[in-house]
């Protein structure tokens, strides 16, 4: 699956982003952006400035505009009221008229206009302002998805702009949306979606239908099918068609809120599914993150919301330095009353008998249980404190976790749901109303989708330190998320007094994070070096983290300083705790920002950490240091829980968050900014948004905010404590100003590898093109603007004015915007409101770098590289182009101006501006050349463009003679400058443009070791797309290679010349390049979806990745890593990826490759590939230069002309061009008659070489070179068409090279390969065994080896070979692809016949050959087996139990003899169970013995043995003894026996100790045994165990547990009240028969 980036969400994952060169942009898939660019405006579109329009933005996918303004309403005065009344009915006339007039630039007609749906009309409260008609499409009904053109009129219904576009309509558009063309089902596209999502399956089943709400088809779910994720709200579904260059495509929009089990509502994502295959075509994150009383922070009179807790004394900054400031959180919360904010509709917050903060617009609730929704139970919604006074009165203790009770929630969740019920109010009248697609339960017939009210999620228990927004369309109920943020620690000294106070620091991501430590401070110890003492102060004794201090610890119950570097924090904190600290302070190694300080990624050393650390100053180390060099210095470190912060609390952060919700709902209706700088654009919308809460009428009477200059920082409440900047930054890198001292961003700093501003204090980096970054620039344009009406209007005017022109220019954003077409949004609905504001927002935009002529790059792109900056607000000139060549009077003809020539420098110039301009005339004058070159402007120094419409080019020219261009002392070649001046402001300002160029050179092939990329002829093949290269050479203008990553799946490749591999030195590559890749960071690992790698092709071999080659060891390079496998032509390979290190500067790059090619020849080639998604910048290459090679001058180089203009000039010629004809695929030879072979004669053909200025009598002269390949004898090679004749023992490529010479000049050499094809003559195979061995072998007589090895082939080439065995029982064939194979002889019952196939290959043609290998059966004795010995008693019938086993199978006989005792009577003798008769035995037992013998075959088997002992008639002895004793430890214990046999016999006994500490035995073979008790700590028991046996038999045995007491616990009990020898005895008790039984079994 693919993914596109936006960022800011909203629609998409609008999360705060409070660290944010720790986040990445969010994953997304768009198929329209995915497709190339790359079509061009309608014919029409060139005469747009004589209709009076001015395009502004295009969409290059469908060669249509997005933003056209006219160009009358941006100059006209104010305008006046309308003359006629404006309702919707003459807006919707007047805006379809202004379309059709215009319809030709869209690619639609008048049908098209009229047929097209109003979906909503925006209309300027009081009849002034800006009116907004939207249009969308349907065929068949059918909505054509995110598909808008908004027509933006003043108040008069005059058009002003047109935003946007409508589709032009296709062929199969109504086939499309028809029926049968929906091939798949809603419930199916829900699944996919599901399963996108989950990654768990879903049975389209298992969704049941529930209705419909307009297009919406809803769905409940039948639980019982899910098993391990869930839903959250109840998925809905509708048919659209999504829109593509090439037509529409059926599908269904679907919103699927869903997650694990545990957690169903975790992801709020849209989706279109393609109808027809169910392939995901778009995916967007949607999560972006009566009168009653309540007590919140807002003032009590205006009912105007505070910041927070803090009251509005921070905003402005109250120094408007970052110096710590920390505001007092003592502004109570105050009780406010009322039934709405003011405004037009009054509708109340909550009905007159409500109880809880639930109410039309918002439900708000504290999220405890982590669940979907509201969870009785877990959840809280805040009820009613004072039923009778009707009060949410709940007291929020500041000092207190936002946790510690549930007073503490409660309070939140009334400040939430005030602040989000008051905006709803704030803004209902700007014109975000029901019709808009506002959050309600009802909509009261108003227009617009209902039962949508917000939910607003307090203290939610799903994270920490963020809060999000997410926003589904217009009638699904957005989610505001708000979390509790951790508390800044606390740092301070206590002494010595000069230090004693509060320092700033910074936390860590590893060890507690809860704390409170106070202690002495501890310097690291001296080293017997420098080098030690070093490892000391840094914590680490080299990069890896190793443990400097070797298991000593000189920081024992202190707390460590330790200065930043070398290694990573973790393991300088690790390695101080084992040395004894009690805590850890790094003192940062430079003055500067600070950080969070991140771990180690390695969770063995993370997770080991047990102290606290922060981070600190260099300064504030540093005067500890002096310090303790003469006094003890202590401080404390405390953290807890008390000093968390609670998001719900922090106003602008509950703004910025609604900020999220009303620009997604807007612009798309909740999939508008599903691209980056869409994305961006909700972050700064958010941003403003809580700017707009905070700005009050009295800030501007504050120090140094009397123009609105001041510093407001962003979340204040949330970001501030201890002696940190929280107040002064906020989550933003810089503070919102007016004052470029202290905010310098500008239009350039969205773009990753620009720098931000050195000039002023900054809150960290990251990259630029992150949505939080830059939406830091939108937001500060948005700023600018404001601050313009702030300073023209009085307050509460210029207020409203903003809130109608944001909420009107959201309207007039189309979909997947960039920043010029928000911009151009904001100055449209200004132009149709009030011509003086249009004005202040244009100086507005361009003061940041926004103005007329700025560019940004594709709104696909995801690093946003590839602005220009303007500053201009009224007329200006953008140069496009300057070149200088040597048409007029060239002697050469080769594009360079020689000395003695005359050629023409153009300028070509587009019109940036305001508007259209006349008679541009600008003028060229000689500056900045070499000493000594002279140049003459032969026709005059102007240049006369004339009239130029406002974004038209025009080109001039003026005649340039270079008469001198002597060479330089240098050696560098001459330089002839030109600076033109203009008539109008350029971009940057002035009004000259330099142009410098150097003159008076040829380009000289193979005379450098180094490709400066200087030259326009190249010895590299770039690859093609649509004729295309995909590389540009930068000759003429930047002097590098450039590829750009583009946003469609594209394999770009640059290939070099052959490079001859000398021996005996290291062939290396080496180059200076940077780039942008599109890489992603997610799920904690950055994911590198495209990048570039470097190809090595040894002897026109395949290409190889060039790690393959390197040799080790490898530099560690940070830029290099493995691009995604899901990458078609790099996945899974090593190559530079993401934004190359100090990004826009060149990095060099060495690629050593050690000997091991000598001797071959190698083609380098650069590659880069993207996988279809989102684009970036790409990759510039220059100055590749190599070593290692013969060929050591492979690339051209600037040879300067002889003639520099003294002396007499030189004939003029114009070299000759070599054509070597096109490339061959050719075989080695001939098959002529009769099947003779003969070797065939290959032709190259340069006949196609021409001589452009050559005379009849002249002729060419021609020089073949092979530099590729085998060598070969090239006949006739000074001809146009010279023979040769090769065989090749596989294919193979010639290369060679012709340069032609017309006796004056030669031409650059021009390269042709021939494919020389081998014709293969087949292998011819041999099968045998090895080493000549026999094809019989006996059976079991070990292994065969097969041998292939004689197989042939007359070609040389080699084999592989293939072994199958055909016949006989299957065997195992050790390796059947080996030419020995082999196997193990099997058994066989008869002689069997084993057949083996043997193919033999050259890889292309095979052979076959056969062997049999016979294996002969050879018959083997039977083995006898006569049975076990027994005991049987006297008289007894005995069976004895023979058998007998023939591997052979054959039939068995049996013969049976006794060998021993008194002779029996055998019955059955020749059977395998011959029975006889015991005899009787009185006294001493008998031994009888019997023999058997098995016969198969006449193979007798060796004798068996077996003995039989007859025995008298005995019974076993019976004991009986004492079974416990209880003794002290060291009394001796005599242990007693009896025993009973009934048969009289004689007893003998066996004592044994089973269980406790072993003891020695005394007399344990009698009646009674004897033993001494052992010392115990505690009461011990012995168990023990008698056997009696008479001469046949023994007893079963008796146990006897000894309990011995240690004499100190005499008398003592149990706490249970019990002895312990009265548990222990059952306890041993148990344990016996538990013996027993096991003994039994």
């Amino acid at each position: 699956m693919k993914r596109l980036w936006m960022g800011t969400v909203s629609a998409v994952l609008a999360v705060l982003m409070w660290s944010p060169q720790a986040h990445a942009r969010q994953a997304a898939v768009d198929a329209f952006l995915l497709t190339p660019a790359d079509r061009s405006l309608p014919q029409s579109a060139a005469s747009a400035s004589q209709r009076g329009l001015r395009i502004n933005s295009v969409e290059g996918r469908l060669g249509v505009p997005t933003f056209v303004f006219s160009e009358r309403s941006l100059s006209a005065g104010p305008q006046a009221k309308a003359s006629r009344p404006l309702t919707q009915a003459s807006a919707n006339t007047a805006a379809r008229e202004h379309l059709r007039s215009v319809a030709d630039l869209y690619r639609l007609n008048a049908s098209e206009v009229n047929s097209a749906e109003l979906r909503q009309v925006h209309m300027p409260k009081g009849g002034e302002g800006a009116v907004v008609a939207t249009y969308g499409r349907r065929v068949n009904g059918i909505e054509v998805f995110r598909n808008e053109v908004k027509v933006v009129m003043d108040a008069s219904q005059q058009l002003v702009a047109i935003s946007g576009y409508l589709q032009p309509r296709q062929q199969d558009d109504e086939k499309n949306a028809q029926a049968s063309a929906f091939r798949v089902s809603a419930p199916q596209a829900i699944s996919r979606a599901f399963q996108d999502l989950t990654g768990a399956q879903l049975d389209a089943r298992a969704l049941v239908p529930a209705g419909a709400k307009g297009d919406y088809s809803h769905y409940t779910v039948d639980s019982r099918q899910l098993s391990t994720h869930g839903f959250g709200e109840a998925p809905r579904s509708k048919k659209v068609l999504f829109p593509m260059p090439d037509g529409l495509v059926p599908a269904y929009y679907v919103e699927v809120n869903a997650g694990p089990e545990s957690n169903p509502d975790a992801s709020y994502t849209a989706y279109v599914i393609d109808a027809r295959d169910g392939s995901l075509l778009l995916k967007h994150n949607l999560t972006v993150s009566e009168q009653f009383s309540y007590r919140v922070w807002a003032d009590p009179a205006s009912k105007l919301p505070y910041d927070g807790p803090q009251g509005t004394e921070a905003t402005p900054h109250p120094t408007g330095t970052p110096d710590g400031y920390q505001a007092p959180l003592n502004i109570p919360a105050n009780l406010v009353t009322l039934q709405n904010f003011p405004f037009s509709r009054n509708d109340p917050w909550l009905p007159a008998n409500a109880t809880v903060t639930t109410g039309n617009n918002v439900d708000a609730y504290a999220d405890l249980g982590g669940g979907d929704g509201f969870q009785p139970g877990f959840d809280l919604r805040a009820p009613l404190s004072d039923v009778a006074g009707r009060g949410f009165d709940y007291t929020f203790d500041l000092t207190k976790s936002p946790a510690a009770n549930q007073t503490q929630r409660l309070a939140a969740v009334v400040n939430l749901f005030y602040i989000t019920n008051f905006l709803h109010d704030w803004f209902y009248d700007a014109g975000f109303d029901e019709a808009s697609g506002n959050a309600q339960l009802s909509n009261f017939g108003r227009g617009g989708l209902e039962n949508d009210s917000l939910r607003v999620e307090a203290q939610d228990s799903g994270g920490r330190n963020n809060a999000n927004m997410a926003t589904p369309a217009d009638g699904a109920r957005p989610r505001m998320q708000q979390y509790v943020f951790d508390g800044v620690a606390e740092l301070s000294v206590s002494e010595p007094a000069p230090l004693a106070r509060g320092y700033l620091s910074y936390t860590a991501s590893f060890g507690p994070t809860v704390f409170n430590l106070e202690g002495d401070f501890a310097l690291p110890p001296t080293g017997p070096d420098e080098a030690t003492t070093l490892a000391y102060r840094i914590g680490c004794a080299d990069i890896n983290g190793a443990d400097p201090y070797g298991g000593t610890t000189p920081f024992t119950g202190k707390i460590a300083l330790i200065e930043r570097g070398t290694c990573s924090f973790a393991y300088k904190v690790l390695n101080a705790q084992r040395a004894g600290a009690i805590g850890v302070f790094i003192t940062n190694s430079a003055a500067g920002a600070l950080g969070p300080m991140g771990a180690s990624g390695v969770a063995a050393v993370d997770r080991a950490i047990t102290i606290p650390s922060l981070l600190v100053t260099k300064p504030d180390g540093d005067a500890w240091r002096t310090a303790l060099a003469t006094a003890p210095v202590k401080g404390r470190l405390r953290r807890n829980a008390d000093l968390d912060r609670d998001g719900t609390l922090d106003n602008e952060i509950v703004a910025h968050e609604w900020g999220h919700y009303i620009s997604n709902r807007l612009v798309g209706n909740g999939s508008g900014l599903t691209n980056n700088q869409g994305g961006s654009m909700g972050e700064g919308w958010g941003d403003f948004h809580a700017m707009l809460l905070s700005v009050r009428a009295e800030d501007v009477n504050r120090t140094g905010n009397n123009q609105w200059q001041g510093t407001y920082g962003m979340a204040g409440y949330t970001q501030s404590g201890g002696r940190n900047q929280g107040y002064y930054f906020g989550i933003r890198r810089v503070p919102y100003s007016t004052n470029m001292a202290k905010n310098g961003l500008t239009l350039r700093h969205m773009a990753d590898g620009t720098a931000i501003p050195t000039t002023h204090p900054t809150n960290g980096g990251g990259n630029n093109a992150e949505v939080h970054n830059s939406g830091e620039v939108w937001a500060s344009m948005l700023w600018e603007c404001y601050a313009s009406l702030l300073n023209a209007h009085p307050f509460q005017e210029a207020q409203d004015r903003m809130k109608r022109y944001l909420v009107a220019a959201y309207k007039a954003t189309p979909v997947s915007p960039t920043f010029l077409e928000g911009r151009d949004a904001l100055l449209s609905v200004a132009a149709a409101s009030d011509p003086a504001d249009y004005q202040r927002f244009v100086s507005a935009f361009a003061k940041r770098g926004a103005g007329f002529g700025a560019r940004v790059a594709d709104r696909n792109s995801a690093d946003h590289i590839g602005v220009v900056e303007s500053y201009q607000t009224g007329d200006a000139l953008e140069v496009v182009s300057i070149t200088l060549d040597d048409s007029s009077v060239g002697c050469d003809k080769d594009g360079v101006l020689d000395a003695g020539e005359t050629g023409l420098l153009k300028v070509t110039v587009r019109n940036a501006g305001a508007g259209n301009l006349s008679a541009v005339t600008a003028t060229a004058a000689f500056n900045g050349s070499s000493p000594g070159v002279v140049g003459a402007f032969s026709s005059g120094s102007s240049l006369s463009f004339g009239n130029i419409a406002r974004g038209a080019t025009a080109t001039a020219s003026v005649a340039v003679a270079l008469t001198a261009a002597p060479a330089q002392a240098s050696g560098a070649l001459a330089l002839l400058g030109v600076d033109v001046t203009f008539p109008h402001n350029l971009l940057n300002g002035t009004t000259l443009r330099a142009f410098r160029s150097q003159v008076n050179y040829d380009e000289k092939p193979n005379t450098s070791d180094t490709d400066y990329v200087e030259a326009q002829n190249t010895p590299w093949v770039a690859s093609t797309f649509n004729y295309r290269p995909m590389w540009d050479n930068g000759y003429a203008t930047t002097g590098y290679w450039h590829t750009s990553n583009e946003a469609t799946s594209l394999d770009k490749r640059l290939t070099s010349p052959l490079f001859n591999v000398a021996a005996n030195q290291n062939f290396t590559l080496t180059f200076f390049h940077r780039f942008s890749f599109e890489s992603a960071y997610l799920s904690g690992a950055w994911v590198h979806f495209d990048g570039g790698a470097i190809e090595l092709s040894v002897d026109e071999g395949p290409w190889e990745n060039w790690y393959l080659y390197l040799t080790p060891p490898i530099p560690a390079n940070p830029n290099i890593a493995l691009i995604d496998e899901g990458n078609p032509y790099l996945g899974g390979w090593p190559g530079f990826a993401q934004l190359s290190a100090g990004y826009p500067s060149f990095a060099r790059y060495t690629a050593n490759f050690g000997q091991g090619l000598a001797g071959h020849q190698v083609r380098v080639r650069f590659r880069h590939a993207s996988d279809g998604g989102v684009g970036a910048y790409g990759w510039d290459i220059a100055n590749i230069s190599l070593t290692g090679i013969t060929n050591t001058t492979p690339f051209y180089s600037l040879v300067a002309e002889t003639f520099t203009g003294t002396g007499t000039a030189p004939t003029c010629n114009v070299a000759p061009v070599a054509e070597a004809g096109l490339s061959q695929t050719v075989t080695e030879v001939v098959v002529g008659a009769g099947g003779v072979v003969t070797p065939r004669v290959i032709t190259l053909n340069g006949t196609g070489s021409v001589d452009p200025d050559a005379s009849a009598q002249s002729t060419l002269t021609y020089a073949w070179t092979q530099i590729g390949g085998p060598p070969v004898t090239l006949n006739g090679a000074n001809t146009a068409t010279p023979t040769f004749s090769t065989l090749v023992p596989a294919n193979t490529i010639f290369t060679f090279q012709l340069v032609v010479s017309d006796g004056t000049d030669s031409s650059q050499p021009k390269v042709v390969q021939v494919l020389v094809a081998n014709v293969n003559n087949p292998p011819v195979a041999v099968a045998r065994v090895k080493d000549g061995g026999p094809t019989t072998v006996d059976e079991r007589s070990g292994s065969v080896t097969l041998d292939a090895s004689g197989s042939t082939d007359a070609d040389g080439e080699e084999l592989s070979f293939s072994w199958t065995q055909t016949a006989g029982p299957a065997v195992a064939l050790d390796d059947e692809t080996s030419a020995t194979p082999t196997f193990a002889v099997p058994e066989v019952t008869a002689d069997t016949a084993f057949t083996f196939s043997l193919i033999a290959t050259d890889g292309i043609a095979d052979s076959e050959a056969e062997i049999t290998i016979t294996v002969r059966q050879l018959d083997r004795a039977p083995v006898a087996d006569a049975g076990g010995d027994r005991q049987v008693g006297s008289g007894s019938t005995v069976t004895l139990l023979g058998g007998a086993v023939d591997e052979d199978g054959e039939d068995i006989t049996f013969a049976w003899t006794q060998t021993e005792g008194p002779t029996v009577e055998l019955t059955g003798a020749d059977t395998g169970s011959p029975r006889f008769t015991a005899p009787e035995v009185t006294g001493a037992s008998i031994v009888l013995r019997f023999s058997l013998v098995a016969t198969a075959n006449g193979q007798a088997s060796a004798a068996s043995i077996v003995t039989i002992t007859v025995t008298r008639d005995n019974h076993a002895p019976v004991v009986t003894t004492m079974s416990s004793y209880t003794v002290h430890e060291g009394s001796g214990v005599k242990m007693r026996a009896t025993a009973e046999d009934a048969d009289g016999n004689d007893i003998t006994w066996q004592w044994t100790q089973v269980a406790g500490p072993s003891v020695q035995l005394e007399k344990s073979d009698t009646a009674e045994a004897f033993f001494v008790a052992p010392e115990v700590s505690e009461t011990t028991v012995l168990l023990f165990r008698v056997r009696a046996k008479d001469d046949l038999s023994s007893s079963e045995p008796a146990e006897v547990a000894v309990t011995v007491r240690n004499l100190a616990d005499e008398g003592g009990c149990s706490a249970a009240g019990g002895s312990a020898t009265s548990a222990l005895v059952p306890a041993l008790a148990m344990l016996a028969l538990a013996l027993r039984r096991r003994r039994r079994s």
